[in-house]
Parts: structure tokens; C-alpha cells; sequence
């Protein structure tokens, strides 16, 4: 399970039950985001990999035993999304594992920390990277599990905080990993007010934060920093930045809408659409600029209603997370002693304010809370004349959510129990404009507490309705031929395929917002035949980068200029690959109908990138482009095909690309209509056989050579076979022998020489026949003209003696050994007598290679190579794997061996020059073959020498198709 290999050892077992305090393995969690600081559970991506068992010693008795083992590993987890700034802490099984001197990002790329942080401790070493956009893999753990397959494959994790541990301390005899979290800092990051700085340890500025949510394309709304008032979003950070730090934070996905309800009450925000632009504003404090409502204002006096009274607290308890005690949950009360006094009873209510880490700002909402509680709910009326309803500091109207500060005619005290509140602080609730020019407000006093929610208005903003715009750039592809052979093999279709690339497009939101955003996730593909209806195809989340050729390209270049225009969404996607996945054809750029694979990807400027390729890949051709010509980037992996039972060959089919996100889809008919037409295949290219002469006349018994050439121009030759046919009545074609079977590949796809021997065995009418079989699986047929065979009255056998080599790795000189073999052809058979002894007293030579399989081998002018019994292809040089005949096989006085008889030889050709035909003994062992060490030769104890007898028979024309894993031993 554990140890020094890069296989993943079994996955660790969590055992907390607390989301807050422990790590997780479970996937499509949700990370973590949060600004400020904040405690961040881990959660796991990856096994453990590397694991080390050191064994704990103890004296027991005399002498050190193992008593247990101290356990070790490495593994990787996220922390959160988002930029971080700082780190601070590393708690291991809820003990500070590190909490030294704050380590804070650097900015500077030439920094050796620019990308991570390394924290040593004394339970292994932690990497922290921060989180950056253009974060590489990590090449301390990830890059080897990368390594391992596609399967195992890790991205960079871009935008996310990325934390490797190395050797692990785990703890004594403990295979799970320990819950482990990071306290961590971040400043929130967002373009629209441009305020820097590092994270502080009380908060960070509300305002910034949820601007961040807003713009954030990764884990906010994703809205451009344009579609904000800059001005008044900078006005109104700067204003709150030192009065109202939070540290706000998210665990799993919610509406935009419900995260800016929990935000705003903190320091009473809200988000107004005006002119065009949001603009992000806060009632707290009230702007400097923002005057009273003077009694001369006024058409006639006020209207206050009496305050009601209301269900109050005289206690109030703010919940909040202390900084100080690890950011644990804590309390703090505030009491009104008049309230209790005038009540004779004390209420208490609690207020649950998790993104406060500072027990004074909890305290100061508990006193403004209890305090506001003590008052009954009331409204005013007010009227006035229509110039006068005017801010006098922007001349601009009073609207529905706006504050006003009231004089002393509102009756509300300004104290409570020593502490100052906002109470002449009332709300417009409803405006109505008179024909007269007389303008009535009505309004409502804030009672609940001096940092609370703007009321509903019209003015507020819906976020999260952006609808996808069409895709204006698509095209429709026939998947490359070497894909197609892929889609076949994994699907049995074998109608066309395509495939789609697309160019990404953005969402707008409806007014008063009437903005984009980069809110589109994926597509659904739907075709049709006429157009009149559509059917869903597929739904897609794959995406391409679109662009143009600078220059022209000649069907012999290296690489391509390609400009790409600023509305590629994924154009960050386009980088550059390892040459082996460029070999791999992992990224794949598109010009025509051809195919080419990226490798470096050179950024220039104007956004032309240059393109290292290889040309014609995936069964294309390379071919030259003008400039200009449209260039579509996808990765391979993400080139689906799709295919149907209507794609056919000639067939004209209409399409549409809907696209999706953000829980809104653009309708279909507004999507714009593709047309693609599906190819007619070329007609094929048929092999031509070119069949030897063939005598007219033959006799039983008495064989003859069969030659042929089979060519190929296309290079599609699967397979060519050769056959003996017995005719019957007016030479129909009858009964059929195999002469020869050869399946083709590599160059013999082109070119197929056929070279074997027919050995008639009765009299009769016969022909021969070879036939070639395309990839297509067309067949294609020769036939010889008749041959009349006689019967023969007392067949000769031809016998041939020669003496074969017996290769056994040097061990001994050819001339130490004695060596026979007679041959015997006859009935259409082969026979070989092969003998092999050790000459007494033969000297071994040194350095001999023991790992040779000890064989006799026979060359062609010794055994014609019509006669053998195997092809070219079936060698152990080739394939690890041997052609097997059984034979009887005698072996004697070999050391190490307790069997005398090795019953099976393992037979092959060598392709050297000149070729060899092999006969090697072997045995068998566990379904594998094993040839016979050159070692096992010599004498035996009794003194006499090693010897091998072989006899081995075969038809003529026989070719071995058994095949076995073979080694030795």
C-alpha cells in the first residue's frame, strides 16, 4: 500500500465531522472563498503518494524491538479560491503544527517565491501557492503524478490556492491523513477602484469585496469592471475602509442576490443601476455632503405618526468569530438599563454577524441594536415644493431608498445607555409627484440599527439574468480520418462523424444594465433536415480559439503567425505543449481540411502568437494557406464526435448552437443556422495482383513454386491469402487448401510479394487463387489457369544433409560441437532430423552471453526457404513472442535440469542477412515459453557430454499462427 513509487497508495480516510474544522476528500466541493483572514480546511486532490514507515525502536528486555511506526507521506489540497496574500498558521489534527513571522506574497517575478511559498515544520514541509492566474502545475508532487497517464492528469489550478505537503507526518501507525487547515490572508481583487494593499488581520473593506463577488469571472457574477461608476464605487470604499472591517466568506455556491443580503447589512450597502452603470453605495456614515431637511423646505408642517410600540429586546447578543481564539465562534451583549427599568424585564435576542472578527466592532452593533429595539416603528409625512425636493449638493431629485438626517421634530432621543446613535436617520418609502409641483414623501423612521440593509426600492439591480448571445463564429468539421478509425472502433458506427468548433460568446444583461459578461458555460447541438424543426444532438462544453493567418504558408512550413482578435474568451488556453504530447497531437490548430499539432506557442505583439506544428496530422494532408485564412485552436481531447443515423454521405444537414450559463439559455431561434454537407467518399483504389506462371501440368506429389506480387497504390492491403482449389463440374470451384495467409502492415500495405509452394496430393483439375482484401474490406481475386495433375506411379523423397550452425551465445566454438541435420521432403511434408552433441573436453569460452536461447540455425542455401514453415513476422526480435510446432525434443546431461525430455521447439526467422531458420528448444512454464540457457550445456557429473535431438514435421505451406510469450531461462 505505502512505499518509493509513484502508484497511489490507498485513499485516506477523514474521521471529523466538523465541515469548519476538518479536510475532506469528497469532490465537487465547493472551495472556499473568503477576504480577510480565515481558517481554510483543506480539501484533498490527490492520494497519498510516497509513503515512508520508519519503525519505532524500544529496549524491550535486552535488546530494541519494533514497537511501532511513525508514518509519513506527500499529498495536495486547495485551500480557497482567489488570490492570497499572506500565510499565518498551519494547524494539523486542530494543534498549530506553524505560526511564525506572517509570509507575504512577492510581486516580484524574479523572486524565487513568486509562485509559492515553502514553510518547513516540524511535521514535513508545506508549498502554499498563492493563488496566481497564470499559475504553472506544480512541479513538486503534481508534475510526476502527470506523468503517469491522461487519467491521472492534474491542472495548474489556477486562481485557486494550491497546497502540497511533502513527507507528511502522519503520526504513529496512522494510514489517514490528518485534518489540516491553513489561516490564510487575502485583499479582495477587483479592477474597479484599484485600492492595493495586503490583507489586514481585522477585515477587509466590504465595499471591495463585494465588487470582487461581482467581477470575479472564476468564483463571482464574472460582470466587467465598465459596467461599474468608478468614481462613486472609489468614493464610497474609501469612505467605509477604516470604519468597518469584515471578514466575509462562502462554502458553497448561493445566488448572487442572497450573498449581497448577508453583505450589506455590515455597513448598510447597497447596488443601485444608474445611467447605465451599478453603482455599489453605503448609508453609513451618512455622506458629509448630505444636508437635513430644513423646516423651510417644507409646503406644510410634518405629519410624524406615533411610534408603535414594538416587540423589543432589553439584551442583545452579537455572535461573531474571534481572531484572537483561532477565529472560534464567541458572543458579545449589550444591555439598555432603561429598558429593563421601564420594563421590569429583561428580553434577550441574538444576532448571528459571522464575518466580524473584532469583538469591539460586535460590541458597537450589539449596543446600536439594543438600542434601536427600544424605539416602536414610525412614519412621517412630508410635503414639499418641487424645487425644493432636491439635494442641494447634486441638485439631483429625492428617490425611493434614500435617507434623510431629521431635525428635533422627529422626538427621538439622541442617547442610549452611553453610547451615540443615528437616530434622526429616516427613510423615503414612497414619492409622489402632484400636478400642482407639489411633491409628497412619505418616510419611515430606521429603527433597527445603525449599519443595516437599505429597504427594496426600484432602483436595485437584479444580478444574475445575463442571457448568452448568439455564436457568431462556428464551423462544422468532418472528423479527421485518424479520429474516425477511433469512433469506429469505440462506437461500430461506421457512418461520418464531425465535429464542432465554436468561439465562445458572451451574456448581456437586459436594461437598465444593458451589459456584457463572460457568463457562457457550454451549447446544446441541434440539427435538422429542412430547418423546419430541430432535434437535440448533444450538449457541449467545449470551446475554441478563433483567429487569422498574418501571413501565408507554404505546405512545407514549420510553423504559423496567427493573429487572434481580443474576442477569444478561452484564448488563455492556448499555450505551449511538451513535444511529446505535440507528437501526441494534443493541441490541434485547424487551417482548411488540415490538421496540424502545436507544440511552443510564442506570444508577439498585437496578439499574434507564433505557432511551432507539425503539418498533415490526424490523416490530413499539409497544405499551403493564404494569409488570412481562418485558424481554429481545440485540444484534441475535446474534439467530440458526434455522429447520427441522418449523416450520411451527400446529405445536407442544418444546425444551430444554443448556448447556456448562468441558469439562462439564448432561444433557439435566435440562434443563427449552419449548413454542412457530409462528403462523398473517393471511389476506392483497388489492389492489382500480378499471379506468377503457373505450370499447366503437375503430378501428385511433386510440389511447385507459387509466386505472386500484390501492389497497392492507396496503401490499404489488410490481408492477402493464397489457396489450392480442387474444381468440380465444368471447373466450378470446389474444395479450397490454405497455401499462404499473410496479414498486411507497414510497408507490405503496398506492396505484398507472395512466395509458397502448392504440393499436390491427388489427381485432378485445380487452380490457384490469390486473393487480396482491402481495409475496406473489398475483396480483390486472381486465379492461375488450370492445372491438370497426374498421378504418380512411386514418388522420390528429396533428401538434403547439411550441417546448420548451433548458436549458444559463444559459450562453445563450432568446432567443439557436432552437429547434423537431414531434411526429408516428400507427400508434402518436411521433416527435420536436427543433432547437436559437446565435444569431451570442450573448452568454454569466457564472456560468453548467458541470456542467448541456445537454437540451430539453418540459412536458405541450406533449406530452401519455400520449405519452412514460418513468416518474416514471426520472430522473437520483433515481438516478444514465438511461433510454436510440437516436437519431439531430447535433451541429455544438462545441469539444472531433472527432465530429460524438452517436448516442444519454438521455431522463427531471423530477418538478417543472410535470414535464418531457428529451431530452439524450449519449455514450458506457466503458460510461457522459455528457451534454454547457453550455462546448461557442458557435462554432466558422470562426465558425458550434453546432446539435443530434435525431429520436427510440417505440411508444406504450413504457417505457424500459435503463438506464445516466450523468455529464458
Amino acid at each position: 500500500m505505502w512505499g518509493k513509487s509513484s502508484k497511489a497508495t490507498e485513499q485516506p480516510k477523514i474521521a471529523g465531522t466538523d465541515a469548519d474544522d476538518y479536510s475532506t476528500h469528497q469532490e465537487a466541493v465547493p472551495l472556499r472563498w473568503f477576504t480577510g483572514i480565515d481558517w481554510c480546511p483543506l480539501t484533498w486532490i490527490s492520494p497519498v503518494y510516497n509513503g515512508e514507515w520508519k519503525p519505532v525502536k524500544q529496549k524491550v528486555g535486552k535488546k530494541k524491538e519494533t514497537v511501532g511506526y511513525e508514518v509519513y507521506g506527500d499529498i495536495a489540497g486547495l485551500a480557497c479560491v482567489g488570490l492570497a496574500d499572506r500565510v499565518l498558521a498551519i494547524e494539523s489534527d486542530k494543534e498549530i503544527v506553524w505560526d511564525g513571522a506572517p509570509i507575504v506574497r512577492n510581486d516580484n517575478p524574479a523572486s524565487p517565491d513568486y509562485w509559492r511559498a515553502a514553510i518547513p515544520f516540524d511535521g514535513g514541509t508545506c508549498y502554499v501557492y498563492w493563488g496566481r492566474p497564470d499559475q504553472p502545475v506544480d512541479d513538486i508532487l503534481l508534475a510526476g503524478i502527470n506523468a503517469l497517464g491522461p487519467d491521472m492528469k492534474h491542472p495548474a489550478y489556477r486562481g485557486q490556492v494550491l497546497v502540497i505537503f511533502k513527507k507528511y507526518h502522519f503520526g504513529r501507525d496512522r494510514t489517514n491523513v490528518p485534518s489540516t487547515r491553513v489561516l490564510l490572508g487575502r485583499a479582495p481583487q477587483e479592477a474597479v477602484t484599484g485600492m492595493g494593499g495586503v490583507s489586514q488581520d481585522k477585515g477587509a473593506n466590504p465595499v471591495r469585496s463585494v465588487v470582487e463577488l461581482l467581477t470575479h469571472d472564476m468564483h463571482g457574477v464574472g460582470l466587467p469592471a465598465t459596467a461599474f461608476d468608478a468614481p462613486a464605487t472609489l468614493a464610497t470604499a474609501a469612505a467605509i475602509d477604516p470604519l468597518v472591517p469584515i471578514c466575509p466568506y462562502l462554502e458553497r455556491a448561493q445566488p448572487a442576490r442572497d450573498v449581497l443580503r448577508d453583505l450589506f447589512p455590515y455597513y448598510a450597502g447597497y447596488l443601485r443601476a444608474e445611467g447605465g452603470l451599478l453603482l455599489p453605495g453605503c448609508n453609513h456614515p451618512p455622506p458629509a455632503a448630505q444636508e437635513a431637511i430644513r423646516l423651510t423646505d417644507l409646503s406644510e408642517r410634518p405629519e410624524p405618526s406615533t411610534p408603535t410600540a414594538a416587540i423589543t429586546a432589553q439584551e442583545v447578543s452579537v455572535a461573531y468569530r474571534d481572531a484572537a481564539r483561532k477565529l472560534k465562534e464567541d458572543a458579545v451583549s449589550e444591555t439598555s438599563a432603561s429598558g429593563v427599568l421601564s420594563r421590569r424585564t429583561t428580553t434577550a435576542q441574538t444576532l448571528d454577524m459571522p464575518f466580524y472578527v473584532s469583538a469591539a466592532l460586535a460590541r458597537q452593533f450589539a449596543a446600536e441594536a439594543v438600542a434601536a429595539s427600544q424605539a416602536g416603528e414610525q412614519s412621517m409625512t412630508l410635503r414639499l415644493r418641487s424645487a425644493r425636493a432636491v439635494w442641494a449638493h447634486t441638485g439631483e431629485p429625492y428617490r425611493v431608498g434614500e435617507f434623510f438626517v431629521l431635525p428635533d421634530f422627529s422626538g427621538v432621543s439622541e442617547a442610549s445607555d452611553g453610547y451615540r446613535r443615528r437616530v434622526s436617520r429616516w427613510w423615503i418609502t414612497r414619492r409622489v409627484d402632484y400636478y400642482d409641483g407639489k411633491v409628497e414623501l412619505v418616510l419611515d423612521r430606521d429603527n433597527t440599527s445603525g449599519l443595516t440593509i437599505s429597504p427594496e426600492t426600484d432602483g436595485n439591480i437584479e444580478i444574475g439574468k445575463a442571457v448568452p448571445l448568439p455564436i457568431a463564429a462556428a464551423r462544422i468539421i468532418d472528423l479527421p480520418p485518424a479520429l474516425v478509425e477511433q469512433v469506429v472502433a469505440a462506437t461500430g458506427s461506421d457512418g461520418p462523424a464531425i465535429a464542432v468548433l465554436a468561439l465562445r460568446p458572451l451574456a448581456k444583461y437586459p436594461p437598465p444594465l444593458d451589459t456584457t459578461t463572460p457568463g457562457v458555460v457550454g451549447y446544446y447541438v441541434w440539427h435538422s433536415d429542412t430547418g423546419a424543426s430541430y432535434s437535440s444532438l448533444v450538449q457541449s462544453l467545449s470551446w475554441s480559439a478563433r483567429g487569422t493567418l498574418s501571413a501565408a504558408i507554404t505546405a512545407g512550413a514549420a510553423s504559423v503567425q496567427v493573429t487572434f482578435p481580443a474576442d477569444n474568451l478561452d484564448l488563455d488556453r492556448v499555450q505551449s505543449v511538451s513535444a511529446d504530447d505535440r507528437l501526441d497531437n494534443q493541441l490541434l490548430a485547424i487551417v482548411g481540411n488540415e490538421v496540424m499539432s502545436v507544440g511552443t506557442v510564442t506570444l508577439q505583439a498585437g496578439g499574434l502568437r507564433t505557432l511551432a506544428v507539425l503539418r498533415g496530422r490526424l490523416g490530413t494532408a499539409a497544405a499551403a494557406a493564404a494569409a488570412g485564412e481562418v485558424v481554429w485552436v481545440v485540444w484534441r481531447d475535446e474534439l467530440a464526435a458526434l455522429t447520427h443515423a441522418a449523416f450520411t454521405a451527400g446529405a445536407t444537414r442544418r444546425f444551430k448552437l444554443q448556448p447556456f450559463g448562468g441558469g439562462q439559455m439564448l432561444e433557439l431561434e435566435d440562434a443563427p443556422v449552419l449548413t454542412h454537407t457530409f462528403p462523398v467518399p473517393p471511389a476506392e483504389v483497388l489492389p492489382v495482383i500480378a499471379l506468377g506462371a503457373v505450370s499447366a501440368e503437375a503430378t501428385v506429389g511433386t510440389p511447385f513454386d507459387v509466386t505472386a506480387s500484390v501492389t497497392a497504390a492507396a496503401g490499404n492491403l489488410a490481408s492477402v491469402v493464397v489457396v489450392w482449389v480442387r474444381l468440380g463440374a465444368g471447373d466450378a470451384l470446389g474444395p479450397e487448401q490454405a497455401l499462404q495467409a499473410i496479414t498486411c502492415t507497414g510497408a507490405l500495405k503496398s506492396a505484398c510479394p507472395v512466395n509458397t509452394v502448392a504440393s499436390p496430393m491427388a489427381a485432378g483439375r485445380y487452380r490457384v487463387l490469390v486473393r487480396a482484401t482491402t481495409d475496406a474490406g473489398t475483396v480483390v481475386t486472381a486465379q492461375s489457369a488450370v492445372v491438370v495433375v497426374e498421378g504418380a506411379a512411386a514418388p522420390e523423397p528429396e533428401i538434403i544433409d547439411f550441417v546448420p550452425v548451433f548458436g549458444c551465445g559463444g559459450r562453445y566454438s563450432q568446432a567443439a560441437l557436432t552437429v547434423s541435420c537431414r531434411a526429408v521432403v516428400f507427400g508434402g511434408v518436411v521433416s527435420l532430423n536436427l543433432h547437436m552433441a559437446v565435444r569431451v573436453g570442450a573448452a568454454v569460452n569466457s564472456g560468453y552471453d548467458n541470456t542467448f536461447p541456445i537454437r540451430f540455425e539453418i540459412t536458405e542455401d541450406q533449406l530452401p526457404s519455400k520449405y519452412w514453415p514460418v513468416d518474416d513476422a514471426t520472430n522473437w526480435a520483433i515481438q516478444p513472442y514465438a511461433p510454436l510446432l510440437i516436437a519431439p525434443c531430447l535433451v541429455a546431461n544438462f545441469s539444472d535440469f531433472t527432465d530429460n525430455y524438452v517436448s516442444t521447439v519454438a521455431v522463427e526467422i531471423l530477418a538478417a542477412n543472410p535470414r535464418k531458420l531457428c529451431v530452439t528448444p524450449v519449455r514450458e512454464a506457466s503458460n510461457n515459453l522459455r528457451g534454454i540457457k547457453p550455462s546448461h550445456l557442458g557435462e554432466s557429473v558422470s562426465g558425458y557430454p550434453s546432446s539435443i535431438r530434435v525431429n520436427v514435421t510440417w505440411p508444406i505451406g504450413v504457417r505457424a499462427t500459435r503463438l506464445w510469450g516466450r523468455d529464458v531461462i
